[in-house]
């Protein structure tokens, strides 16, 4: 029992040694190969996979619009701003209609950037899970029970 218990034990440390460097977000930025990136960095990396590099740029696309409608929706809530605090009665009807614009902008601005965020977390899986096909890694360790000719037995998949 002794040598079955020490060979496992050397094939799970074989194991773990040799497994693909796939890509973890930790904070805001990203680890591959012991290296940190941030978003912006990644481009390069994901080129190695078509389809993530799709996703990939597609959330970024999704990202600057929603930037692009957030600060605009900031303008038209500061000359909003000025305009109901420094204007004559007109000033300050203009003043509430672009602060309602702003507000519409910046509620509008929620949904590319969230759509771009799940774009961008699925591209990272989609590249680890190719590169978890690519080099033969099962996506998760199994136990179970087998039968042969020769009896039965335990198999540990990882």
């Amino acid at each position: 029992m002794k040598c079955f218990l020490s060979v496992l034990l050397v094939f799970m440390t074989v194991s773990l040694f040799s497994q693909v460097d796939l890509i973890s977000k930790k904070g805001g930025k990203f680890l591959y190969k012991d290296q940190l990136f941030t978003c912006n960095e990644m481009g390069p990396i994901y080129e190695q996979s078509v389809e993530a590099f799709k996703l990939y740029t597609s959330g970024k696309k999704n990202k600057m619009v929603a930037k692009f409608f957030a600060y605009t929706g900031l303008l038209f809530v500061g000359g909003g701003l000025l305009g109901t605090n420094y204007g004559d009665l007109s000033d300050r009807y203009t003043g509430a209609a672009l602060l309602a614009i702003g507000a519409l902008l910046e509620l509008v601005s929620i949904v590319p950037a969230l759509i771009g965020s799940q774009k961008l977390k699925k591209a990272r899986n989609v590249f680890n899970l190719e590169l978890i096909e690519e080099h033969g890694y099962g996506i998760g360790a199994s136990l179970s029970i087998g039968i042969s000719r020769h009896g039965m037995g335990v198999v540990l998949l990882f």
